[in-house]
């Protein structure tokens, strides 16, 4: 099987999110799909975070309709700080027969052989780094192959951006602006319903 990750803080995820979820099921077209929301990310401090229950919770909401695609809260169980390889080699044991995919932006794509201990996530892992703009597809290019050139494996998906962060949408809650283009219509009622972000 192949089994791609896709990791974040998903704080709360929004429809940029979906848009790489989508753009992955459609290029790799992998046998599961798992996102795994992190606990506390290494590299920020993410004092705004809701609940996990809450972050899981919509996560589940926003990709209900989607097969394939699964929601772990392995991460959120784990104490100190996520790191992708750690979570990489608990994938590797509980899917030792498959083939692993771990989702990434530029950004990070950029970023990576600098991350803690890259050599063993790319021997775990097939890289995807994902596309979003038109402007650094040179770099995103440049990056894939810096990391195939160290030895990993990494295949890029474009995937057109779509204009929205975690941070517009928790303002924008604040402010009491309508969020129903930025995020799934059952997580803009879950947001409402807990009074989620209003207070940060």
């Amino acid at each position: 099987m192949k089994i791609a990750v896709l990791g974040g803080t998903f704080n709360p995820i929004h429809n940029g999110h979906l848009n790489i979820v989508d753009a992955v099921l459609q290029n790799l077209n992998p046998d599961k799909l798992i996102i795994m929301p992190t606990g506390t990310p290494p590299h920020k401090l993410a004092q705004d975070l809701v609940s996990d229950e809450d972050r899981l919770s919509m996560l589940k909401l926003a990709v209900a309709d989607r097969e394939n695609v699964t929601v772990s809260d392995y991460e959120m169980k784990q104490e100190g700080k996520s790191y992708t390889v750690l979570t990489m080699e608990h994938l590797s044991e509980l899917y030792p027969e498959d083939e692993l995919y771990f989702i990434m932006g530029s950004d990070m794509l950029f970023t990576f052989l600098k991350w803690f201990m890259p050599d063993r996530i790319m021997q775990l892992a097939t890289l995807i780094g994902i596309c979003r703009d038109e402007d650094i597809r040179k770099k995103d290019k440049e990056s894939a192959q810096k990391i195939i050139s160290a030895g990993g494996r990494c295949i890029l998906i474009n995937c057109p951006a779509v204009e929205v962060s975690s941070t517009e949408v928790r303002q924008k809650v604040k402010a009491g602006e309508d969020i129903s283009t930025l995020v799934p219509e059952s997580v803009a009622e879950y947001i409402k319903e807990r009074g989620l972000y209003i207070n940060d």
